[in-house]
């Protein structure tokens, strides 16, 4: 995990999990860290957009605790019949 990363204020450390391209100016990155206010692992799924005019994260995203992310996860499954 590397110190801060590109969302400095938010977390003490982070590591990118991957990324899925939705066009060639947008993506939705996973990304999992240790929150900075409070210590807590969290798992973050945000969109990232890279424009002439803003290069960065979106306020389109969400982030879940492990444990959450894990229900998450096979609802996601259920939801695509692979459950």
């Amino acid at each position: 995990m590397s110190e801060a990363g590109e969302g400095g204020g938010f977390w003490e450390s982070v590591q990118e999990v991957g990324k899925i391209d939705v066009n060639d100016t947008t993506m939705i990155k996973f990304e999992k860290g240790v929150r900075k206010r409070d210590k807590r692992d969290i798992i973050s799924v945000r969109t990232w957009v890279k424009t002439q005019k803003y290069s960065g994260p979106t306020k389109a995203g969400f982030a879940l605790d492990p444990k959450t992310a894990e229900g998450f996860y096979a609802l996601l499954g259920k939801a695509l019949g692979k459950a």
